[in-house]
């Protein structure tokens, strides 16, 4: 069961709690946005589809990509280039970006400024790598 309390003049945390399940809180502005959030999970927790997203909340695009560098692209035989694409991806604005908050329309917008630049088997690689952090970071971490 989903409890509010209201923190402040225009902030409301919303707590979860369930048996079996690890505690879920988040805070919002408007008491609307907090019910609805309660809502959507406490429907996932009873549809069992529940799916803890702080580790993402709290990790970076960047931090994620540091990790990646160290613990899977050390071990490459092209380490060196692959080392380079990652370092350019950490500079990009959306390295900042939690994971939890990144969207495909962020790396379409990237892709696009990405091709005005650069030839496209250059983007392709680089969404390689993007896409075996996210394949490495879902399975393994």
């Amino acid at each position: 069961m989903a409890s509010i309390i209201k923190r402040g003049p225009h902030q409301f945390q919303v707590q979860i709690r369930r048996k079996g399940y690890s505690a879920r809180q988040h805070t919002f502005e408007i008491r609307r946005e907090a019910e609805a959030w309660a809502a959507t999970a406490e429907s996932e927790l009873h549809r069992g589809v529940w799916v803890d997203r702080s580790e993402a909340e709290r990790t970076t695009f960047g931090e994620a990509l540091e990790r990646y560098a160290h613990e899977v692209t050390e071990g490459k035989r092209g380490w060196e280039t692959e080392m380079h694409r990652i370092r350019a991806l950490q500079k990009h604005p959306f390295a900042t970006r939690s994971l939890a908050s990144l969207r495909g329309v962020d790396f379409a917008m990237y892709r696009d400024e990405r091709l005005k630049e650069s030839a496209p088997a250059t983007v392709r690689r680089e969404f390689a790598i993007i896409a075996n952090l996210f394949t490495v970071a879902w399975q393994d971490w």
